[in-house]
């Protein structure tokens, strides 16, 4: 069969990971898969390979993850079926196109065999002993929490995003500080069995942001390790679309599980609704907005007067949210 020519670097990495899957062959309960790391692979492969070798090159057995890329595109899909001659094992897994972003993620979840998922974007790293602390962060927490997440950092300013919730390793209870959301799959991992719905692909944004949401839900609790990293090459905030349906899942499911808006759905909502004041004339375009006055509507006066942002945008909210529209 003749296969496509792949560059050096690939070919030193894929080196790299048969040489670890040999030796970790005689390692204890080698067959159990404890991570399954997805990454989505955009047409720009630039750093594809660092992307990968930020995984095998982890503090943890490699024979313990499970590598599963999941390109759109002809192009992606060269280099993924490259990985996949190469490791004819459950390290590298390809699977097919699809539709949306959601549905990409989703495509991933199905053929995912590991007790803990991850998300790793194309471009992104794993900083080294990460593997090694989340492990360790379950099993000594297990019983309390489903989604452990882990500090953000950006590559080009070294900043940690939101840096007050990763000051210490702890067990984050949403009840009392439900001002640390997350709302992003950057940096978290979930436990599979936790699983019980994929993403909502008639969603057009903040997808990623429900699915961890819901499962922090579940159990009022989330792990944070503060030893362990994502790096991210672009902090640039989403593109600021149709979040109607987002609101409403997220309102609903509060609703349905506890009879009441948490003051942490709140926080994540409110997060999104300053990025939409900030971006749109809201107040002139109010019947255009009306999704956001029916979601402030479930939102506390006082959590909003306390964040961060500006004093005119935390004017102008208050104001909207008792218009009659």
């Amino acid at each position: 069969m003749n296969r496509l020519k792949i560059t050096s670097k690939f070919a030193k990495l894929l080196k790299i990971i048969k040489k670890n899957l040999k030796s970790d062959n005689s390692n204890e309960n080698s067959s159990e898969i404890i991570f399954t790391i997805i990454i989505t692979v955009e047409d720009s492969q630039k750093h594809l390979a660092d992307a990968i070798e930020s995984v095998t090159g982890q503090n943890f057995p490699l024979n313990g993850i499970e590598i599963v890329l999941i390109y759109c595109s002809e192009k992606g899909s060269e280099t993924c079926e490259d990985y996949a001659f190469q490791c004819q094992n459950s390290v590298v897994h390809i699977k097919r196109e699809c539709e949306t972003c959601a549905s990409v993620l989703n495509e991933g979840l199905k053929h995912s065999n590991g007790k803990f998922i991850t998300f790793l974007e194309s471009e992104d790293l794993l900083d080294k002993n990460t593997l090694r602390e989340v492990n360790n962060f379950f099993k000594s927490h297990g019983r309390e929490i489903d989604v452990v997440c882990t500090p953000v950092r950006d590559i080009n300013t070294d900043s940690i995003i939101n840096p007050d919730i990763y000051k210490f390793s702890r067990i984050v209870d949403i009840q009392n500080e439900y001002d640390f959301v997350q709302n992003s799959l950057n940096g978290a991992f979930i436990r599979k069995a936790a699983i019980t719905e994929y993403f909502n692909t008639r969603m057009p944004a903040s997808y990623d942001s429900l699915f961890i949401n819901r499962i922090i839900i579940n159990r009022l609790k989330y792990g944070v390790v503060k030893s362990a990293g994502y790096v991210k090459r672009n902090s640039e905030p989403p593109e600021c679309f149709d979040r109607s349906k987002y609101f409403r899942e997220m309102i609903a499911y509060s609703m349905y599980k506890y009879d009441l808006v948490l003051r942490y759905v709140q926080s994540v909502l409110i997060i999104d609704i300053e990025e939409i004041f900030k971006k749109h004339d809201i107040l002139n375009n109010k019947q255009d907005n009306s999704h956001v006055h029916c979601a402030l509507q479930y939102i506390d006066d006082d959590l909003i007067s306390s964040q961060s942002f500006s004093e005119e945008i935390k004017s102008e909210i208050l104001e909207f949210k008792y218009e009659v529209i």
